[in-house]
């Protein structure tokens, strides 16, 4: 807490030559080679597990932010075990679980996580026993596999945009594979969207198919594409397979250019998103009111919305001579159906936000006045 750093500076994470004075969310982490930081957080820690006996996996680590403390000691530190700041969480983690131990509580499990920039393995150091990674890179698996008994995998989502069709459906679903491959004991898929708000691109597709592959590790991930395609799509089954495939074909993974519009992607090909608007918008307008179209409608939601938003110019202008209000859209009479496209399916999908940090509902967006001119 604020409280807790100012009785106790010299616990904040040093950044640029300073201790980090002001504890805000996703800003700032402590110091973890300070002995007495560490003896607070174990102490406090094994108080809360005694508080809740029937919680037998405990946890502990670095706060969710992208600092990490560089003061000289930590720097030696990290040196000593290659380099790596996850040096003083596996300290960490392995002092919460002799601390597990000495405390009558062999029976729990310390754990932390492998996570932004404790994501990579140190060397020289052994995990115990007791305790369990974490890891938030499937490609790290491996790595904290050669030191530590007990690795689990945590995949994340987008949690930046809900309704942008990045080309990772086919990407996730491996990864999970290759870390239950490479030795995971455990897999947690995060999807964004589903839970406490409803939809996000393909969520209900990707849900299942990652549900799936987590069962089976084995199973091949086309199969079940297409298996999950024709019982939820119907007869519109071969038009969402071929959007999966153009995406996956034509959009890049991690591009390199500059992004087209301030709120989609680089890696979002227009050519190829048009296409598969055109293409499903003819498969959607084929099908008769009831469940297919319905579902057809909250999977073609994020090529409507990327194709809209792949036309923002400027901020809305007011033109005295005609009385109107406008914003300023490529192509602007398709991308402002398309938008009032979005945001109609969005609706009648129950869809409640746009992303983790933006919980702004579609009933509020006024995409069907964005393109073309409005009487102000």
């Amino acid at each position: 807490s604020q409280e807790t750093i100012r009785e106790h500076p010299d616990w904040a994470a040093e950044v640029d030559g300073k201790r980090v004075e002001t504890v805000n969310l996703n800003t700032w982490d402590l110091c973890y080679t300070n002995p007495e930081a560490r003896a607070y957080l174990i102490q406090r820690t094994i108080e809360w597990a005694r508080e809740n006996p029937d919680c037998k996996t405990v946890w502990i680590g670095q706060n969710d932010s992208p600092m990490y403390c560089t003061c000289p000691r930590c720097k030696a530190f990290y040196d000593a075990h290659g380099g790596k700041p996850s040096a003083v969480t596996v300290q960490l983690v392995n002092e919460l679980a002799d601390a597990l131990v000495a405390n009558g509580m062999p029976d729990r499990t310390a754990k932390t996580l492998a996570y932004g920039w404790s994501r990579e393995p140190p060397t020289g150091m052994l995990v115990r026993d007791n305790a369990a990674i974490m890891a938030c890179d499937a490609r790290q698996v491996a790595a904290w596999r050669r030191i530590a008994r007990n690795v689990c995998v945590y995949l994340y989502g987008s949690s930046e945009a809900y309704w942008i069709p990045l080309p990772t459906v086919y990407p996730d679903a491996e990864a999970l594979r290759a870390a239950a491959r490479d030795g995971a004991g455990g897999l947690y898929r995060q999807i964004s969207g589903f839970g406490g708000t409803i939809g996000s691109d393909m969520v209900n597709l990707r849900t299942w198919l990652d549900a799936r592959v987590m069962w089976d590790p084995a199973a091949d991930i086309e199969t079940l594409v297409h298996d999950f395609c024709v019982g939820y799509y119907g007869p519109a089954a071969p038009a969402v397979e071929e959007s999966l495939r153009v995406r996956h074909e034509q959009f890049v993974a991690e591009p390199q250019a500059a992004a087209q519009s301030p709120l989609v992607p680089a890696c979002i090909a227009p050519a190829p998103l048009r296409r598969i608007n055109e293409l499903l918008e003819a498969a959607y307008n084929a099908l008769p009111d009831g469940d297919y179209r319905a579902h057809l409608g909250a999977a073609w939601i994020s090529y409507l919305w990327a194709d809209f938003w792949l036309g923002y110019q400027s901020a809305g202008r007011y033109d005295t001579p005609t009385g109107t209000w406008s914003v300023a859209m490529a192509d602007g009479e398709v991308r402002n159906r398309y938008g009032a496209l979005a945001r109609r399916l969005m609706i009648e999908s129950g869809v409640t936000a746009l992303s983790d940090q933006n919980r702004l509902a579609p009933q509020e967006l006024a995409l069907d006045k964005m393109g073309v001119a409005w009487p102000a």
